[in-house]
């Protein structure tokens, strides 16, 4: 059975509007607002944070609008600090259901969250967790899409920076490490949540749209143990809705997608061919026949397809005897060949596992952590060439922590037309000498990290980063390259910044 959730007009997360403690229907609904910041008052400027929350703010603005949505300037400390994160019932971060800030974050040692602001306001332009007290008004989900905003690795965990600061928040989203400065985290969030899985989920699955190499986390909070590991892996679940009920703070449990382990070397281009392909590519739902043939199917829009093998209720979330790496593997490999997709070129690529941990409140009790499941991820590609913007050219099988196939995401795209054009290579001035191959691709980066406002002039690309392949943009896909960098604004504050150049367009 096939089911579709337009990104625009998908289903709504709010629950009953009787439960909600609203305004009058001329105010603002109190359920959402979102910051983000590029420009800083004393921090290095971003470029893709604004977006990000912009996606986030979309969709939730189909079903009911914002109290606020700040950028730059706009987003200063008293929106995040009693007794003014409540001002006038609608505006700070207290004042909302669901709060979404996007910016630059660091923690210290001591488990303190640290985050720059846009301005200054009482002669303070950052805020720090010791500082806030989130969750005593409205505050049921906090989204932090900054780095390193929920740490639970090296002797760190969420109770140590967020327990006594969200009292009543029942769920926070964020990062274990450095994450990348990319536009698609608030909008595939919502995008993954309408193929019905968790909020959990659907934030990290979210993460690794824009990045295998970094760590997306998330915690739930309740009364008890079972209530929070519930919360953690289930809440939001099939098409479940943000809830108002404040939560007991007494358990913690939290879970976190570990960096990724490759299954195949990269197939990415050395040098640049004389000739390359411009590819013109069909919806995902062109798929449908093969993938409704193997379980229930959810379609986001053009590009995003879940089908699901088994409830996700009966997923294995631990396991005495964790399965081998070969019985992973091969369990995905049994899904991907069950899919079909015989028209499509699909290359064995990353596995990451998923673990979780918790404990009570008062850090006794604390479990070591857990696996609780795996992903196995393969790309599209064509002629051999991989696909290789991120959130797009994937098959990812979800497996539980036994080993067993629960679900497969699908973003490959079919491929309806290839038409032959050159690779740019610019006429050369008289006197210079041009570049082709692995110089060229080296040279068009050069140029486009030069041209980019975040990454310094001498630095380095990180290793294993540069990649040649196709990169989507809607319908079409043109030859290009890519290298990511790991750019250190001061005080703490690190982000990964991807530079592009297009070759064959």
């Amino acid at each position: 059975m096939t089911t579709t959730a337009e990104p625009t007009a998908g289903h709504n997360p709010f629950g009953p509007a009787e439960d909600a403690p609203r305004q009058a229907a001329t105010k603002a609904a109190n359920v959402h607002g979102e910051c983000s910041i590029q420009t800083f008052s004393s921090a290095g400027s971003l470029g893709q944070t604004h977006a990000d929350a912009q996606g986030f703010t979309d969709y939730l603005n189909v079903f009911s609008p914002g109290n606020f949505r700040y950028r730059d300037a706009q987003v200063k400390f008293w929106e995040y600090t009693e007794p003014y994160d409540d001002w006038q019932g609608t505006f700070g971060s207290d004042a909302v259901q669901a709060f979404y800030h996007s910016g630059h974050g660091t923690m210290d040692g001591n488990g303190v969250f640290y985050a720059p602001l846009g301005a200054m306001w009482d002669n303070k332009d950052w805020v720090n967790s010791t500082q806030m007290l989130l969750g005593n008004e409205r505050l049921r989900y906090l989204f932090w899409s900054t780095c390193l905003s929920l740490r639970v690795l090296d002797g760190q965990s969420p109770i140590r920076t967020w327990n006594g600061r969200s009292p009543g928040v029942r769920m926070i989203f964020g990062w274990e490490t450095v994450s990348w400065d990319s536009p698609v985290y608030g909008r595939r969030f919502w995008d993954h949540w309408n193929m019905r899985k968790s909020f959990s989920k659907a934030w990290m699955d979210a993460g690794w749209d824009a990045g295998h190499d970094q760590a997306p986390s998330a915690v739930g909070i309740g009364g008890s143990q079972a209530e929070a590991q519930n919360r953690v892996f289930h809440e939001g679940e099939n098409l479940g809705t943000l809830q108002w009920g404040a939560a007991a703070q007494n358990w913690w449990w939290w879970t976190w997608y570990t960096a990724a382990r490759s299954v195949a070397p990269a197939t990415t281009l050395e040098s640049v061919p004389q000739q390359a392909y411009v590819l013109e590519l069909g919806d995902v739902s062109r798929l449908l026949p093969a993938l409704d043939g193997v379980g229930r199917t959810d379609v986001v829009g053009d590009g995003l397809a879940r089908v699901e093998l088994t409830a996700q209720s009966s997923a294995a979330l631990e396991v005495s005897v964790p399965p081998s790496d070969e019985t992973v593997l091969e369990s995905a490999d049994r899904v991907r060949s069950a899919l079909d997709l015989d028209d499509i070129e699909l290359r064995g690529h990353l596995v990451r596992t998923q673990r979780s941990a918790g404990a009570r409140a008062d850090g006794t009790d604390e479990s070591p952590g857990t696996v609780s499941g795996y992903v196995v991820e393969y790309r599209q590609e064509v002629d051999g060439i991989e696909v290789i913007t991120p959130q797009s050219g994937y098959v990812r099988v979800h497996l539980d922590a036994a080993g067993t196939a629960m679900s497969a995401d699908v973003t490959v795209r079919p491929v309806d037309a290839a038409r032959r054009q050159p690779v740019l290579e610019p006429p050369v001035a008289q006197g210079d000498s041009g570049t082709r191959g692995a110089d060229g691709i080296d040279a068009a980066l050069r140029s486009a990290q030069l041209a980019h406002p975040s990454v310094p002039d001498d630095a380095a690309p990180l290793p294993g980063s540069r990649r040649v392949g196709y990169q989507l943009s809607g319908a079409t896909a043109h030859l290009g390259a890519t290298a990511g960098y790991l750019v250190d604004f001061g005080d703490g504050l690190q982000k990964k910044i991807y530079v592009s150049t297009a070759l064959n367009s």
